[in-house]
């Protein structure tokens, strides 16, 4: 995926000529639904690369956990998470590639149909609309991973919980067999565990695919608002056009009008 890193919908040329050529024919709403557009897919793309480097942070953390017996379970579960979350990242990677790719291969298509038709091939704006689906596609693959990640935290904090119950049922079977006073565990100060720690990279994975998933949100929004103004924007130039045409109508009625008498006068001087 080296090919796009910092490679910015925003900063593209292509886009920005769109944006400048749709902002010059008087489409300023539409220009700004396209920029935000493409605001909000860079920035699903950022937040997906930070997750990419979170993952990388994890498998170092499980290599250097060590391989005890109680944490099997726990170092298995989470290397399996893992995998599975690196996996649908990279796929969702190239799922925006192809993304980027479609919305500057219709930006450029737009901008030469302008150049040889004229204004009204910026009506092609509305067929951003098609990317829609993809987005959805990133959308619900978010949330899933977004599903994992939150089971994966469940998990870390009961292996937390279980290996806490464990250590203070045995330090109060060892006191109560020396005639010691049994220690309350709920009235003591909680303390940072080894699992807090484990548990803080998934709740930073866990921020950042919220994240993605409301820019995805409102990618998609400002695409129903690209085709909603593309609608109205064409319907409101058919009804000028309509009104010049009835205008030019109107103008044109008293050289029509003078026309008919020439013609009649000719015909009764015939018919003398």
């Amino acid at each position: 995926m080296e090919q796009i890193i910092g490679n910015e919908l925003t900063k593209d040329k292509v886009i920005l000529e769109l944006i400048a050529l749709l902002k010059k024919n008087q489409r300023k709403d539409t220009a700004n639904d396209i920029f935000e557009m493409a605001a909000y897919i860079d920035g699903v793309e950022k937040k997906l690369d930070a997750v990419i480097d979170e993952l990388i942070y994890v498998k170092k953390q499980l290599h250097e956990m060590q391989e005890k017996q109680d944490g099997k379970s726990l170092k298995k579960a989470l290397s399996e998470a893992t995998d599975k979350l690196d996996n649908c990242c990279h796929s969702m990677k190239q799922k925006l590639f192809e993304i980027k790719t479609e919305v500057k291969a219709k930006a450029q298509e737009i901008i030469v149909e302008v150049k040889q038709k004229g204004k009204s091939a910026l009506y092609k704006t509305v067929e951003f609309f098609g990317i829609k689906d993809k987005l959805e596609h990133v959308r619900q693959n978010v949330r899933e991973s977004l599903n994992d990640v939150n089971q994966t935290i469940d998990k870390i904090d009961a292996f937390g919980n279980g290996l806490r119950e464990s250590l203070r049922q045995a330090t109060n079977a060892i006191r109560n067999f020396a005639d010691k006073e049994l220690i309350g565990y709920e009235t003591k100060e909680k303390r940072f565990s080894k699992t807090e720690a484990v548990k803080k990279p998934w709740q930073l994975k866990k921020r950042l695919l919220s994240g993605m998933e409301l820019h995805l949100n409102a990618s998609i929004e400002k695409l129903d608002y690209l085709s909603m103004n593309a609608g109205l924007n064409k319907r409101k130039e058919k009804m000028v056009e309509h009104v010049e045409n009835e205008r030019n109508n109107v103008d044109n009625l008293p050289v029509v009008q003078e026309a008919a008498l020439t013609v009649a006068s000719v015909k009764e001087r015939r018919g003398r």
